[in-house]
């Protein structure tokens, strides 16, 4: 028969397993986005282009509702995402992109700073996700498009 101190040893360990999995559970099962972005040089006579892209690598379903973008000036604006202002459902793996054609009054000067310097996504919840590699690019894309 084991000693009571190794029996609560033994309790003590499936205990903090226990937590550890469902901390875990709790953390993935929520709705998540990863971001990048995608630059697509001057070729043969067709302008720069770029395109950003969020997907919902989370277990929930995400709303995107906003892609924007910061300005140099600290200001920032944004672009509803979908048809009219419902914005755009993304189950689990689900992928929506953009290109920044699209996106053209975003990009331009804003009334008040000067050239978009970063973007991100914004889904209904509030939280922005930068989109990763966006600001390299963003570079890119206006120093192509002034030639």
């Amino acid at each position: 028969m084991p000693s009571p101190g190794t029996i609560s040893v033994v309790a003590l360990a499936i205990s903090a397993l226990s937590l550890s999995l469902s901390i875990y559970v709790t953390l993935r099962d929520r709705g998540r986005l990863r971001t990048r972005s995608i630059f697509y040089a001057a070729h043969e006579g067709r302008p720069p282009s770029m395109e950003v892209e969020a997907v919902n690598v989370g277990r929930r379903p995400v709303v995107l509702r906003l892609v924007g973008g910061y300005y140099e000036n600290g200001d920032w604006n944004g672009q509803n995402v979908g048809e009219g202002k419902t914005g755009v459902r993304l189950e689990e793996n689900e992928r929506y992109s953009e290109n920044i054609d699209d996106l053209r009054y975003l990009v331009r000067d804003h009334e008040t700073g000067g050239p978009v310097t970063e973007l991100w996504f914004e889904p209904t919840r509030g939280r922005r996700y930068r989109i990763k590699g966006a600001k390299k690019h963003l570079k890119q894309f206006f120093k192509q498009s002034k030639r």
